[in-house]
Order: C-alpha cells, then structure tokens, then sequence
C-alpha cells in the first residue's frame, strides 16, 4: 500500500506542473484513491492495535490514526495545487471586472452614437460594427452582470438601428 500512496504522490506531483485549471478532475480522482488507500492502511493499522491489546488483556484506548511522509506529502501537494487554484481564480475575476469595464465602456459610446442626431449615420454605421466586433471578441463578465450588460446593449444598438432606418426613410 505505501507503494501505491508513493505511486499517487508522485501524480499528483507531475499535475502540479500542468495547468491547474485543466487537472481538476483527475486530482479528485488522485485524492479519492489515495485517501481510500490511507483509510485502508489506517483500519488494518487499528484493527492490529485492537489485536495486540486484546491478547495483551488490555482495552485499546486512545488510537490516533498514524500520519505517514507519503500523507504528509500529500497533503502539502493538495495544499500548493489549492493555492495555485485560488490564484487563477483571482486572476479570472480581475479579467472579468477588466471585460466588465470595456463592455461598460462599448455602452457607453453606443449610446452617445444612437443619441448623436445630428452625426451622418452612415459614418457611424462603421463605428457600431467595429463596436460589435469587439464586444463580441470580449470575454466573460461577472455572472450578476451579464443579463443587464446585454439589454443596454441591445437598447443603445436598436435605437441606432432605428436611426439609421428613419434616415434611410428620409432620403427615400
């Protein structure tokens, strides 16, 4: 058995060195079975104490589950890839309040463009495509705030659509 939780160590240890945000899956695998192997381990270790104390004539008391370098090891191993996972996730959230900013910042000059009356609408036809362009190559935004993100989006994109189709209309 210490072989095998030596085995799931040195795993673990190689995963460390992957992207953290794609091993996700296969370090609870590590874990499950290394824990299963150490609360197998720690049974059989008790179930021997409870032995020798029995043909000893004595009550096992007080047994505490031995820690061994391959669990203590481990457990430092869990420990960095936690840390590297809290890492990137403050990293996701920077770029995400980063994405937020020039979504808010795309809004805000759609709407001086659908407001714009007396702005040719044909020149400001590019500009709302270049606008959409990079909207849509943006990456994700806070979760709270996608759902009134896209309906300002929406809002200030239909009012220049309207715009352009009263302008259409006029020259007609």
């Amino acid at each position: 058995m210490a072989n095998e939780k030596q085995t799931l160590v040195d795993e673990l240890q190689a995963l460390l060195e992957q992207n953290v945000a794609e091993v996700k899956e296969q370090v609870e695998n590590l874990k499950n079975q290394f824990y299963r192997l150490y609360h197998e381990e720690q049974a059989a270790l008790k179930k021997a104490a409870e032995e020798a104390a029995e043909a000893a004539g004595e009550v096992l008391q007080d047994w505490q589950p031995q820690i061994d370098e391959a669990e203590a090891k481990f457990r430092e191993l869990l420990n960095i890839y936690k840390e590297k996972r809290a890492v990137l996730a403050k990293q996701m959230e920077e770029n995400m309040a980063q994405n937020l900013l020039r979504k808010e910042n795309i809004i805000s000059q759609m709407k001086d463009i659908a407001s714009a009356e007396t702005a040719d609408v044909m020149d400001n036809l590019k500009k709302v495509r270049d606008l959409q362009a990079e909207w849509k190559s943006i990456g994700a935004v806070p979760q709270n705030k996608v759902q009134t993100l896209w309906k300002q989006y929406q809002l200030y994109q239909e009012q220049f659509y309207d715009l352009v189709k009263i302008n259409i209309e006029l020259r007609d």
